[in-house]
């Protein structure tokens, strides 16, 4: 039997100020031990902000494809949001939130400032 691993956000530990440097070794090391060369393993997909080659000092994690939205115009259409997404999740963040710190305009102009080769990350 193998496996498939997904990690969503597994570069959230390097983003958090009560985490040590430590502590972020330990979790590349047990990603390797985890991932490496490990028969069981099929596949193992991992999303993230910056690629794996920045937390990595050496061959820990040398074993990824990297898929980037902005290097990746294969993949521009299944990134992204609709704009009714965006307007039925501010309604959400409106509901759930007193004093809100951004307005719809300006979270679409958040987003639509990423753009790969094919098209904007909100697609209309």
């Amino acid at each position: 039997m193998r496996f498939i691993f997904a990690f969503d956000e597994r570069d959230f530990i390097f983003h958090q100020d009560f985490v040590s440097e430590g502590d972020r070794k330990e979790f590349i090391m047990f990603l390797s031990n985890l991932l490496k060369d490990k028969p069981y393993l099929q596949f193992a997909y991992m999303t993230g902000i910056l690629p794996i080659a920045k937390y990595s000092s050496g061959s820990e994690l040398n074993m990824f494809v990297e898929f980037t939205m902005a290097k990746s115009p294969a993949f521009s259409d299944y990134f992204g949001f609709t704009e009714a997404e965006v307007t039925k999740l501010y309604e959400r963040y409106l509901v759930s939130c007193e004093h809100p710190a951004i307005t719809q305009e300006e979270l679409k102009g958040w987003y639509n400032s990423h753009i790969t080769v094919k098209r904007n990350f909100i697609k209309g």
